[in-house]
């Protein structure tokens, strides 16, 4: 018997406050990201390319980035609450990101999460019996503080997501009835398009009310919690 409702959940900004990319970047980039970014603004380049050439530029040990991580509460309030409710309904819960793994596991490490990097592995979950996932990009150490983002998602990029979180919905759908998308910013349009409830923060609000998708605006997953109310 298949699970009621699938959980798509964003990690950086919707998750977590702030953006854990930028500020990663902002501390330990060697190159003006912000230039990059705005290539990928202004259509110029993938968000494969933006997101590849911001691993690139990092320069920071496996050590500094683990004290980095641990200097800070990232989880925006109501999180763990959210997670561990819905964890133990019917609803599956999701967290799919264009961020890296080397930040996404360890901000997350109490939870148990199964982080899967490439569609080879998506390929093989049960997604039925499977507990708590996390589908993101890899990046691996390489020496000398540098790193490079991993190629697992190819195929299933886009103009906008690196991977795309519309390709990732339309690949998990079958599996459930009803598909609830959470995010904060435009790489997550693909997946607010096509979900049966939508909530949004930041940017994503705006984008969604200019495209004309009905959300709910949240600063807390505490109120996504009373928005679901007692479908669980």
């Amino acid at each position: 018997m298949k699970r009621q409702h699938l959980v798509l959940c964003d990690f950086d900004g919707t998750i977590t406050q702030p953006d854990v990319t930028d500020t990663l970047l902002a501390q330990f980039s060697s190159k003006n990201w912000q230039a990059v970014g705005q290539k990928y603004d202004l259509g110029k380049i993938t968000h494969r390319h933006m997101n590849s050439g911001f691993v690139d530029s990092l320069r920071v040990s496996e050590g500094q980035l683990q004290k980095f991580l641990d200097s800070r509460t990232w989880l925006r309030p109501g999180f763990e609450d959210f997670i561990n409710k819905y964890q133990a309904s019917d609803y599956k819960i999701v967290i799919v990101s264009s961020g890296w793994d080397i930040y996404i596991e360890e901000i997350l490490k109490k939870f148990d999460f199964q982080v899967i990097t490439s569609k080879t592995e998506f390929s093989k979950v049960n997604w039925q019996d499977s507990g708590r996932v996390i589908l993101c990009n890899s990046a691996k150490f390489q020496g000398q503080g540098k790193w490079k983002m991993g190629n697992g998602w190819l195929s299933w990029g886009c103009q906008i997501s690196s991977p795309c979180k519309g390709k990732i919905l339309d690949e998990l759908r079958p599996n459930f009835d009803q598909v609830i998308a959470i995010g904060n910013s435009g790489t997550d349009i693909c997946m607010m398009e096509k979900s049966s409830q939508t909530f949004a923060t930041g940017s994503l609000k705006k984008i969604c009310q200019e495209q004309s998708i009905n959300c709910v605006g949240f600063e807390s997953f505490a109120e996504i919690n009373l928005a679901l109310g007692t479908s669980v």
